[in-house]
C-alpha cells in the first residue's frame, strides 16, 4: 500500500485532461472533435450547476412547447459537449449566454452533428453526469425548500409564485430525465 500524497493526487489528474479524436464528414469534409474520456467530478459539478442555472433562466423566459427538447436529455448532453469536447476555447465558453447556447444546441441538432459527437462519449463518465444530476437536483430542490420556507415565514407571499415556478418546471424536466437516462446507452466507435 502506498501512502497518498499531493504529488500522486496531481499525477492521477492528468488523465482528466487527456482528449480523443474522432473523426467524421461534414459537407464531404473531414472533421474532427477532441473529447476528453474521463470526465473531472469538478467539472461535472460545473456542467450541473450550469444546466440547472440555465434551465430555471429557461423556464422563467420560454413557455411550455418552446421548451421542446430542451431540460431533456439532448439538452443535457448538449451541456456535455459544451463541458468535455475542444469545440470551444475556455474564453469562447466563459463568454456564452443562455441565447448563444441555444442557438449553438440548435446548430448541432439542425445538421445531425449532435447525435453524432453524442455517440463518441464513454459510457462510464455519461452514467456519472447522470448520477451528479440526479444529486445536484437533490440540492438544488432542497435549497428552493429552504428558500420557500424562508419566504412563508417572512409573509413575503408576493415572491412565493416567482420562486415556485421554475423550481416546478425544472423539477418536471429532470423527473422526465431521469426516465430517459435509466434507457441511454451511448455507442462508442
Amino acid at each position: 500500500m502506498e501512502k497518498l500524497t499531493v504529488k500522486k493526487i496531481e499525477e492521477d489528474n492528468k488523465k482528466y485532461n487527456k482528449t480523443t479524436r474522432f473523426d467524421f464528414e461534414l459537407d464531404d469534409k473531414k472533421m474532427y472533435v477532441d473529447i476528453y474520456q474521463d470526465f473531472s467530478p469538478k467539472k461535472i459539478k460545473t456542467l450541473i450547476q450550469d444546466y440547472l442555472t440555465d434551465l430555471e433562466v429557461i423556464s422563467t423566459e420560454l413557455e411550455g412547447d418552446e421548451m421542446g427538447t430542451l431540460g431533456g436529455k439532448d439538452f443535457l448532453y448538449f451541456y456535455m459537449i459544451l463541458h468535455f469536447t475542444k469545440m470551444l476555447t475556455e474564453k469562447q465558453k466563459a463568454n456564452l449566454d443562455i441565447h448563444d447556447k441555444l442557438e449553438i444546441f440548435d446548430t448541432l441538432l439542425t445538421n445531425g452533428l449532435f447525435e453524432e459527437i453524442i455517440m463518441y462519449f464513454p459510457i462510464d463518465s455519461v452514467s456519472e453526469v447522470n448520477d451528479a444530476l440526479v444529486f445536484g437536483m437533490d440540492e438544488y430542490i432542497s435549497k428552493r425548500k429552504s428558500e420557500l420556507e424562508n419566504l412563508t415565514e417572512n409573509d413575503e407571499l408576493g415572491d412565493l409564485e416567482q420562486l415556485v415556478a421554475p423550481l416546478l418546471a425544472i423539477g418536471e424536466k429532470v423527473n422526465t430525465l431521469e426516465d430517459q437516462a435509466s434507457n441511454v446507452t451511448p455507442i462508442v466507435k
